[in-house]
């Protein structure tokens, strides 16, 4: 591969002009496609093996506006 950057308007007339899903958009499909409690497979950093675990909680946006869940052994929202 060639180590040439490339900028954004190349990125977006190669594959469109991609916005993010807002946060209440992932929250609500989220709690529609997996009721509480659902198992789920976390990987609590990059690399990491995942661990099986479930919900304990509907999903939700945090105040800092993000899309979290709340998992069983861990004392903060995912996101």
């Amino acid at each position: 591969p060639d180590d040439v950057a490339i900028h954004r308007s190349e990125i977006y007339q190669q594959i469109g002009n991609v916005r993010p899903v807002p946060p209440a958009e992932l929250v609500e499909a989220w709690n529609r496609d997996h009721p509480a409690p659902a198992l789920i497979e976390y990987r609590p950093y990059r690399g990491a093996e995942p661990q099986r675990t479930r919900t304990v909680g509907r999903a939700s946006v945090s105040l800092g506006g993000a899309a979290v869940i709340w998992i069983e052994g861990q004392s903060a929202p995912v996101a």
